[in-house]
């Protein structure tokens, strides 16, 4: 990955009723500096910003949400970052925060499916 790392993008395939609260550690466990409260977008994406990542390690990202009939719901995903070449920060493995966007997506999803089924 190119460029500086200074968001958090989850894209939730069914709507939520809030934004979700999100936060990333870094690899001390604290927060990371200048984390915003997420911003859920009209496409049901919810972005955290934050100040660029410059430390290599394992960051966390949780999430909480309320499903549609008002449980709480909850998640986390960690993903490695080291110094990559030509001045970014790459991801560690190959798949990187990409796949998992991708896979929180799947996890809320399931998590809101399961939620309708009981209903």
């Amino acid at each position: 990955m190119e460029g500086e790392v200074d968001a958090v993008e989850i894209d939730w395939l069914d709507p939520l009723l809030d934004a979700p609260e999100i936060v990333v550690t870094g690899p001390d466990g604290a927060p990371v500096p200048g984390l915003a409260p997420a911003v859920l977008t009209a496409d049901d994406v919810a972005r955290a910003t934050f100040a660029p990542l410059t430390e290599a390690g394992t960051y966390q990202v949780t999430y909480r949400f309320a499903s549609r009939d008002g449980a709480p719901q909850e998640g986390a995903h960690t993903f490695d970052l080291e110094p990559g070449d030509g001045g970014g920060i790459g991801t560690r493995p190959a798949l990187g925060l990409g796949v998992a966007v991708v896979a929180l997506a799947l996890v809320a999803s399931a998590v809101l499916d399961r939620t309708r089924q009981t209903r």
